[in-house]
């Protein structure tokens, strides 16, 4: 009796470090994924490559990995994460080939390899997002949230940051040019952003990728909404014509609403008109007019 006493308690001893081991291994894997998530949580910062369009591009694509892994740690729906992996795939195809022409038209040395590199990351993507059509869980979505992300990190870092010494080189359709400046550092500051945005959303809208052309179009509602706020509360502090100056911010905000509205086809049309006519004339006529030269600076 004394023998069958010990084979089972070997076998409950095999059974107990059998479930330890499964445990140990479980908690190994839910740490591996609140790592993966801290990972992919912590906003990393892009350097600057010293072209406005190309930069604002880059902190776009970054909001939409944010915006993915919003619908990973909020647990949302398999179908939403993969809309928001594809929406984040076709805005960095788009910002690739503006990017390609741009630095086509720099003369750019080592514009074929940076063009390959561009479609590898694409094709890479792609896959894993196929991939993810099949196989959706959580382990699978983090493997691919920091895919994305590392694409475009070690992307821009690497290779973005090789032609930035050409960057001056590279031809700006929505330029903010010296003759804007109303010799204030953070308001001329936020109007390079609003000639920078508008320049993504004009690239946007003539590649017809309306989704995403609403999406940095709704970035710019907040972004000049914001601008005119700071900018009106400066003018009040040092005594300017409020009164006028936000009369002309109004008129502007009625345009930029009216923007979306109608046949697609005009809406080019409409943010050239807005960023030529409107916003550089306001500049010089009632910015330059009211802002220039007044000392209090930042």
């Amino acid at each position: 009796m004394v023998r069958p006493r010990r084979q089972v308690g070997c076998r409950v001893t095999r059974q107990v470090s059998w479930l330890s081991l499964m445990l140990t291994y479980y908690a190994l894997f839910l740490l591996h994924q609140q790592s993966s998530l801290e990972r992919t949580m912590s906003p990393k910062v892009l350097r600057a490559i010293g072209h406005a369009a190309m930069d604002a591009q880059h902190l776009l694509l970054m909001d939409l990995v944010q915006k993915i892994v919003t619908t990973l740690r909020e647990g949302r729906s398999d179908e939403e994460f993969i809309t928001s992996c594809i929406e984040f795939k076709e805005a960095l195809a788009t910002h690739f080939s503006a990017e390609e022409t741009a630095l086509k038209d720099a003369s750019y040395s080592k514009y074929k390899e940076h063009a390959e590199k561009h479609s590898e990351i694409i094709n890479s993507i792609s896959t894993s997002i196929e991939a993810l059509k099949l196989v959706t869980s959580t382990s699978t979505k983090f493997s691919i949230v920091n895919e994305i992300e590392d694409c475009l990190y070690n992307h821009e870092i690497v290779d973005d940051c090789d032609y930035s010494g050409i960057a001056h080189n590279i031809p700006e359709s929505y330029c903010w040019d010296d003759t804007l400046s109303v010799g204030i550092e953070w308001i001329d500051s936020q109007h390079k952003n609003l000639f920078s945005m508008a320049k993504v959303l004009g690239e946007y809208v003539r590649a017809e990728n309306w989704k995403l052309a609403q999406f940095v179009y709704a970035r710019i509602i907040d972004h000049i909404k914001k601008h005119f706020d700071d900018e009106e509360l400066h003018i009040g502090h040092i005594g300017a014509d409020l009164l006028s100056h936000r009369r002309s911010h109004l008129h502007a905000l009625v345009a930029l609403n009216d923007m979306w509205d109608g046949d697609h086809s005009d809406i080019l049309k409409k943010v050239e008109e807005f960023i030529y006519h409107w916003l550089r004339q306001h500049i010089i006529n009632d910015d330059q007019a009211d802002l220039a030269g007044n000392i209090s600076q930042k």
